[in-house]
């Protein structure tokens, strides 16, 4: 991608590497008026939602690539093509994150910097541990960690609180909410030091 917007698609008359802007006809319309940022990428999004909730929770594919999730060996045991369905997982992701660049770039950018990397891929990392890797629960932590995002550098800004605050509150969210994961982690942990040391 860097290659391309730096070589192929690079806008001649840009002062960095850019691709031109896209017409105005290929801009995702705003929702609340130009006053306001908010675009149909967000109803791209939840049709995203709707669309992966209905894929793992009510398909036989889905129920496949939820089993080789918990249980790899369970599912190749089951019968499951394991490589094909991690590929096929694989795939989707890369498609709702694609969709997720379109609209990034039509209905906010308008233009596609060398750049492009803003680390949103670690921060969909932390959305989908928020939310459980549910679908649905991607939809309200997502608000809240675009919000403390977007609201960091105001804050810094106004009442003159160090953006690194945000940091440390992003950081306390995820700890809690693997919280349970490392307590069970731990239990089981646990008895098998001490049958070792039995033995």
């Amino acid at each position: 991608m860097d290659y391309l917007v730096k070589q192929v698609f690079r806008d001649p008359a840009a002062t960095i590497d850019r691709t031109p802007y896209v017409l105005a006809s290929a801009q995702l319309p705003l929702l609340l008026g130009p006053n306001y940022r908010l675009h149909a990428g967000l109803l791209m999004a939840l049709a995203a939602v709707a669309f992966t909730t209905w894929l793992l929770f009510h398909t036989t594919t889905g129920f496949s690539i939820r089993t080789v999730g918990a249980n790899a060996s369970a599912a190749r045991y089951a019968g499951m093509r394991v490589g094909g369905l991690i590929v096929l997982t694989m795939s989707l992701a890369g498609g709702l994150a694609g969709i997720a660049g379109a609209g990034e770039v039509l209905g906010l950018n308008y233009t596609l910097p060398a750049a492009f990397s803003s680390g949103y891929g670690f921060d969909a990392i932390a959305v989908a541990l928020l939310a459980k890797s549910h679908p649905i629960g991607i939809v309200p932590a997502a608000f809240l960690w675009g919000g403390l995002r977007n609201g960091a550098g105001l804050m810094q800004v106004r009442s003159g609180i160090s953006i690194d605050l945000i940091y440390v509150v992003q950081a306390l969210v995820i700890v809690c909410i693997a919280a349970d994961q490392i307590v069970r982690w731990l239990y089981r942990l646990k008895p098998r030091e001490q049958t070792h040391a039995g033995s």
